[in-house]
């Protein structure tokens, strides 16, 4: 990302708080800021890390059992965490975002009515159709 200054495309930096190494004092530091490619790029790395728990390498290596999550990707463990949520609350929010994910969001329609009628007219037509619909619900009159 990059921003401009006097005419001259500058990257953009975010402020940040650090230790100094010498002094142990937190001082403002900068750094790049991330683009949207490179966030994108984080989140799937993210996702894709394997889960682990404390003691699970050291468990596989003994011929242990394992936590129940031990080879899944941190994706997979969010998704079932959220599912078994969704199951035990019945929260609709999750059970909607859950169906959303995996079979797509239902498409929206929206319906338009065209008229070239003046504002006097279309409220003549209104009154008309009312005046038929009473003759209708009421033929003794």
């Amino acid at each position: 990302m990059a921003a401009e200054g006097n005419g001259a495309l500058v990257p953009v930096q975010r402020r940040i708080v650090v230790w100094d190494k010498e002094t142990g004092m937190p001082v403002v530091g900068t750094v790049p800021s991330l683009s949207p490619s490179q966030i994108t790029e984080v989140a799937a790395a993210a996702a894709v890390t394997v889960y682990k728990e404390d003691g699970d390498d050291l468990a596989a290596e003994l011929g242990l059992p394992t936590s129940e999550f031990y080879g899944m990707t941190c994706l997979e463990v969010m998704l079932i965490r959220q599912a078994r949520e969704g199951a035990r609350t019945g929260d609709s929010g999750i059970v909607n975002d859950i169906l959303d994910r995996l079979v797509g969001k239902p498409k929206q329609t929206t319906e338009s009515v065209v008229t070239k009628l003046t504002y006097e007219d279309r409220l003549k037509e209104i009154a008309r159709r009312r005046a038929l619909e009473a003759k209708t619900i009421n033929p003794a009159s």
